[in-house]
């Protein structure tokens, strides 16, 4: 990998949290397999690519809860690895987040992807609900 996309990929990481958040470039879309879950689930999220060209992503992802108006990011424990993932026209990139210690509320989940042509990250999202479990 040319030590160029070895630094602009660690600055998009870096730079995860300060980008203007649009809720996704125009054809790439992050969805879920369903729109609410308890605690003790796993929630498999797919990113499709419907750009013409490939868009880059990693592993890190986000979580925010929407508390009083705003959305607020929910501390997470863990650690990623950070490869450069390359999302090929028309293909999908799907990855399992568990949602252990949530809870019951109105969520959504961040990835940021980049246009390589731009090199500027975008934050795409998708909203989700905890429930109680046996709701």
């Amino acid at each position: 990998m040319p030590l160029r996309m070895i630094i602009i990929f660690m600055l998009v990481f870096l730079a995860y949290g300060i980008w203007e958040e649009t809720g996704g470039e125009e054809n790439v879309f992050l969805e879920l397999e369903k729109k609410e879950f308890s605690a003790e689930e796993t929630l498999k999220l797919t990113l499709l690519n419907q750009e013409s060209f490939e868009i880059w992503l990693g592993k890190p992802y986000s979580i925010e809860k929407y508390t009083e108006g705003e959305w607020e990011r929910v501390p997470l424990d863990l650690v990623f690895t950070m490869e450069l993932i390359t999302l090929p026209p028309g293909e999908a990139f799907i990855q399992q987040v568990p949602l252990e210690g949530l809870k019951p509320g109105r969520y959504r989940i961040v990835k940021s992807v980049t246009d390589p042509e731009k090199e500027k990250p975008q934050g795409i999202y998708s909203e989700f609900r905890i429930i109680e479990q046996g709701s």
